[in-house]
């Protein structure tokens, strides 16, 4: 992630001229098994972390594609993760259809990329006793957090798998169709044994030093300012001026790199034709609807 303030010269210029408890199942392969619920062995405990999200493949991405059974030493998955900055990843949570269950312990691994998956080789891997499992109202299951015993640094511009299973237990893991490519790594024990087309893993990363989240702010005082942050995928920006008599005009409308976090100034505030207002827009073009946006009335 990167952050400061420039010139709004080129802006000036270019002024002037958006599954139950039970697992549903899909079609997916033939050698995917299916997670089952057990009845609950405790109750649903802690929270989720409360800021620092860095990575989200969480069920508001995307739609529920199924909960799929989890061993450490069975069916176990991870996930392609790379940040555009050195990032470090401090905690995991995963969905699972699975209830709370007692005195168990989860595997936390990551793996380097290995030409588009992951490798066999250890990279990080910790087994640690969840700090939360609590009710999910998106999915109707829960969402199980695992902190990293030591932060893990994940180096700018490089692909790792990241993965949470089971010690001895089902924890279950929900897949989302798709942030990604509808895909996830599937491993027998710690052997990676193929990708699997049952939607991505759904999971959340928290730590530091990753993407600030998506935003835009537009502010008159007297100057222009106007801020931007994509959050950590490519979006589109588009500023737009209104006039009094009905029409707008857009001045700005570009694409910006994941990560991108600036704030721009100027001294020049369009008088005319009167202006009333300015609006800032950040938006998706593969999804319906604006994502983020902000507007600031000119007096």
């Amino acid at each position: 992630m990167f952050s400061k303030r420039v010139s709004m010269f080129l802006l000036v210029v270019l002024m002037l001229a958006v599954a139950g408890l039970a697992a549903q199942r899909v079609r997916a392969n033939a050698a995917t098994v299916a997670a089952s619920a057990p009845k609950a062995q405790a109750e649903p405990y802690g929270a989720l972390p409360a800021g620092g999200l860095i990575w989200d493949y969480g069920p508001t991405t995307g739609s529920q594609a199924g909960c799929w059974s989890n061993f450490t030493n069975g069916q176990n998955f991870a996930e392609d993760i790379n940040f555009a900055t050195t990032t470090s990843v401090n905690t995991i949570v995963i969905f699972t259809c699975i209830s709370p269950q007692q005195g168990q312990t989860v595997h936390i691994k990551v793996r380097n990329d290995a030409g588009g998956v992951p490798s066999n080789t250890p990279l990080y891997d910790a087994d640690v006793t969840p700090t939360s499992w609590v009710s999910d109202p998106m999915t109707g299951g829960y969402a199980v957090t695992a902190d990293l015993p030591t932060p893990f640094s994940a180096a700018a511009n490089t692909t790792y798998w990241i993965g949470l299973s089971g010690n001895g237990f089902e924890l279950g893991q929900y897949s989302v169709q798709t942030p990604d490519n509808g895909q996830m790594a599937q491993f027998s024990g710690p052997t990676y044994g193929g990708m699997t087309g049952v939607g991505d893993q759904m999971f959340q990363l928290y730590g530091g030093g990753g993407c600030a989240p998506l935003s835009t702010d537009v502010s008159l005082n007297p100057a222009v300012s106007l801020s931007v942050s994509v959050g950590n995928t490519n979006k589109l920006w588009l500023v737009r001026i209104y006039f009094a008599n009905g029409t707008s005009n857009t001045i700005v409308q570009t694409g910006l790199p994941a990560c991108f976090n600036q704030t721009f100034n100027t001294q020049f505030v369009p008088t005319n034709p009167p202006v009333t207002s300015i609006c800032s827009f950040v938006y998706d073009p593969t999804v319906p609807g604006v994502v983020a946006q902000d507007c600031a009335a000119v007096p």
